[in-house]
């Protein structure tokens, strides 16, 4: 069970926001740019699971899972760990999709997924890989609350706007992020990518509350929400630090 899916990188282009409003001013566009017109199609929510081992073992082989759940369908996702910026990898990414049910568990469908995991890395494995899915846990959560609109122009050229609130929550560390992210992609052939480009320089050039995003989203995540760094004690600081337990410690006796 499970197939491969292509996933382009082609008319795609996606955008961090750098203010607490900023799907506004894309919406604004639509009077600044002749013969596009903006429709909202719906809003919706979705959230996204990565899984690892205490280890992080999958991490360490470069492999991402993460089980993703929509108002259409739930499925998990095999995805080779990229070590390079977005602009820098490859156009065409093959990624591993496995339909399961909502509340189904990683360990239900293990063998399905080492089967794609094999299948989907040419490296051969050393590792148990049946074994360690019986034994991952949730390492981040992302829930994505989505505005979708169409896009469309008087030439044909088509588009999807997803406009996105994230909130990310890190089990391992137990911090908390949020952001907005932007998702443009074409919604029509290959031969309308100049009119996508058109209209990402548009964005590039009035809404400024923008940023491309150039990030994975688990790269992101893991980023964002990482263990602070413990300060570093100095003499004076161990020996009040010292003395204070030691009053507490005769207190209790």
């Amino acid at each position: 069970m499970g197939n491969f899916v292509n996933v382009s990188k082609e008319g795609q282009c996606d955008y961090i926001a750098l203010t607490e409003k900023p799907f506004e001013k894309v919406l604004a566009i639509e009077k600044k740019i002749s013969l596009h017109r903006f429709s909202f199609v719906k809003k919706y929510r979705s959230s996204q699971v990565f899984y690892d081992t205490n280890t992080n073992l999958l991490e360490k082989a470069g492999i991402v899972l993460s089980k993703i759940n929509t108002p259409d369908k739930t499925y998990f996702m095999v995805e080779r760990q990229s070590f390079l910026p977005k602009t820098f990898s490859r156009r065409n990414e093959q990624v591993f999709i496995h339909e399961v049910g909502a509340r189904d568990k990683v360990s239900d469908h293990a063998f399905y997924l080492v089967d794609g995991i094999k299948s989907l890395f040419i490296t051969q494995f050393t590792i148990d890989l049946e074994n360690v899915l019986k034994n991952i846990t949730p390492k981040i959560i992302l829930t994505y609350d989505i505005l979708k609109y169409n896009v469309l122009s008087g030439g044909g050229f088509k588009a999807i706007l997803l406009f996105k609130d994230v909130k990310i929550k890190n089990l391992e560390t137990k911090r908390k992020f949020s952001t907005k992210l932007l998702n443009v992609s074409l919604d029509c052939p290959d031969t309308y990518m100049t009119a996508f480009k058109y209209f990402n320089q548009q964005i590039d050039k009035y809404c400024k509350e923008f940023l491309h995003f150039d990030e994975t989203l688990y790269d992101y995540a893991h980023r964002v929400t990482k263990a602070i760094p413990q300060k570093k004690l100095t003499k004076e600081e161990k020996l009040k630090l010292k003395n204070k337990n030691k009053i507490i410690e005769e207190n209790i006796e």
